[in-house]
């Protein structure tokens, strides 16, 4: 272990990261808050053998400057979508997509807290900056921990290289932008969510992505909220409102999106209008469909396309092909492995696998991989604008709009999202509750 006591040795750690790979552990100093609303309190690099420790807030050490990191050297971390909220690096590699990728499991920092950790995260809970009471050998104790599980993973790991790179250079950079955009709280949130250990700040509260899910679909939630799972019909979605005086929240959702995404996949091209319209004429064998109709038909392709085809239903062309496709990818899983296009992502090994089970995770992950890329857009898009996206949903997108930017705004978001022949749904409210259809008026 090097202490970093002063400009000297931070210049000599500085001069040895500019020269060799590094391992880095980043230190928070609230240990409940999200990144975004965080500062660090400590970082500690692991230069081959050795570790040094460099405070930035710690009140145990003086601070003497920060780490400067090399553009060249690979930098390693536990969590990159996290170390991307507090540095805008290059050459940044993510072990814990390694772990993800080869199958094994990965690395958790909770796993590696010294009893000095538990009693004090138990005892100061309400405190903020806890970590600042944590003795810095105590934060060395468990970051040596968590370095040599790293260390035996990394020495474990096989993974599908493309893969890897898909997420690292694209994905993970993409969901740690849009998780840094905030959603804003208003008075309401703390009565409906009374146990999160989400602290808003200044009204903003702050969700996660997870992209190490089984079938690389991301999960959404974070200090006690899963923001993925908002019911329209508790109360929860009032909590979220703009942070703009002049702003409301417009949310985008997709018509009909794996039926698309399939349909782009297999080269079924459905006519212009609605597809559940579309194929409930099939259904009924109607020329015209009710409401409840209509509603059964929904209902209906969702039942077969993540439930299996009946034969009776092959008499209609998208139909057919998909069964076939369906089939043909059972025949590649059985080989070993389905590797998704675009991602590279495997779907191997499943827990009693079949033909469905088999689509069913390829479906997801190809709204993943879509959707990824559209997050990119839309965030490109705002990049230089007031507005925000917030939050993505699966086949929702959801925007802190300031309105003195105009409906031009939502048009050009509007433009991104429907890339490809995906046409979207909007709706407009002073909450997330409160929708009012807006599509038409986005038409002229």
């Amino acid at each position: 272990m090097v202490i970093v006591d002063s400009k000297q040795k931070l210049e000599h750690l500085n001069k040895l990261i500019d020269e060799q790979d590094c391992l880095v552990e980043v230190i928070p100093s609230d240990y409940l808050n999200h990144p975004c609303a965080n500062s660090i309190s400590l970082i500690m690099v692991q230069v081959k053998e050795e570790i040094w420790v460099v405070s930035y807030n710690h009140p145990d050490l003086e601070c003497f400057g920060e780490v400067e990191f090399s553009f060249l050297n690979k930098k390693y971390v536990v969590d990159s979508k996290n170390f991307y909220h507090y540095f805008d690096e290059p050459n940044v590699m993510d072990v814990n997509l390694i772990a993800y990728l080869s199958g094994l499991s990965l690395i958790e920092w909770r796993n590696h807290v010294t009893t000095t950790h538990e009693q004090m995260y138990r005892q100061y809970r309400d405190v903020k900056n806890c970590n600042h009471l944590v003795p810095l050998t105590k934060h060395l104790e468990r970051v040596e921990s968590l370095f040599e599980d790293v260390s035996r993973m990394l020495g474990q790991a096989d993974f599908n290289k493309e893969c890897y790179e898909w997420y690292n250079n694209g994905a993970i950079k993409t969901y740690s932008r849009l998780e840094n955009s905030g959603i804003m709280t208003n008075g309401k949130y703390l009565e409906y969510f009374p146990e999160t250990t989400n602290r808003p700040t200044k009204g903003l509260v702050y969700s996660e992505y997870n992209l190490y899910t089984s079938t690389g679909r991301p999960s959404n939630r974070y200090g006690g909220v899963n923001f993925a799972a908002l019911k329209k019909d508790d109360g929860t979605r009032e909590s979220f409102t703009s942070r703009y005086e002049k702003g409301s929240l417009v949310s985008y959702d997709y018509d009909a999106y794996h039926i698309r995404l399939i349909g782009e996949q297999i080269g079924y091209d459905f006519k212009n209008g609605s597809i559940h319209e579309e194929l409930g004429k099939f259904y009924f064998d109607k020329k015209s469909l009710t409401k409840e109709e209509y509603n059964n038909s929904k209902k209906k392709s969702f039942q077969l396309l993540y439930g299996g085809i009946d034969k009776e239903y092959l008499g209609h062309e998208f139909f057919k092909k998909v069964d076939g496709f369906v089939k043909e990818m059972w025949k590649e899983y059985k080989k070993g492995v389905v590797k998704h296009p675009v991602s590279h992502f495997e779907i191997k090994n499943l827990e009693n696998p079949n033909p469905q089970k088999v689509f069913n995770y390829w479906i997801q992950h190809t709204e993943t991989t879509r959707n990824t890329e559209v997050l990119k857009g839309v965030l490109d898009y705002l990049a230089d604008k007031k507005t925000k996206l917030i939050m993505y949903t699966y086949d929702s997108f959801l925007l802190d709009f300031d309105m003195n930017e105009g409906v031009k705004v939502l048009k050009g978001v509007q433009k991104v999202l429907e890339k490809g022949n995906y046409p979207t749904k909007v709706m407009v409210g002073k909450d997330y509750s409160e929708e009012v259809n807006i599509t038409n008026k986005l038409t002229t």
